[in-house]
């Protein structure tokens, strides 16, 4: 596997386990065509993630300004709604029980307790990286 598809299955990864812990009431479309979750209607509020840094860019800054930002640089697109729509939908859960709903058996090394998970280790820093910046 080269570096650009590992680099995808662990944003795959990322973002699956992201979806599940915020209650996203949004679907997410990777730059390869790809959704997360899996199964996310067509026509159902989505946004379109044209490169990686898109998610870096959110990790570092989670917040309605970065999303603008991003959706005026056309490196997201929000489908079948509007900004407005996506803000209106943002993860109301606090920071303590998302604490709670990670992945625990992830260590920072890529290895997982359960078995082997691809994007482990990038999952288990964004999800360090998201704490810091959520707060308590």
């Amino acid at each position: 596997m080269d570096r650009a598809n590992r680099r995808l299955e662990a944003v795959r990864a990322l973002a699956l386990q992201a979806h599940a812990a915020l209650e996203l009431e949004f679907g997410l479309r990777l730059w390869d065509g790809s959704t997360i979750p899996a199964h996310w209607p067509r026509d159902a509020l989505a946004l379109a993630v044209a490169d990686e840094g898109v998610v870096a860019a959110l990790l570092r800054r989670p917040n309605a300004e970065t999303l603008a930002n991003l959706w005026a640089a056309g490196r997201i697109d929000i489908l079948n709604g509007t900004l407005f729509d996506l803000v209106d939908r943002r993860p109301k859960i606090r920071t303590r029980e998302l604490k709670k709903r990670l992945d625990k058996g992830c260590d920072f090394t890529g290895g997982h307790a359960h078995g082997d998970i691809r994007g482990c280790r990038a999952a288990r820093f964004a999800q360090f990286f998201l704490l810091q910046r959520l707060g308590d």
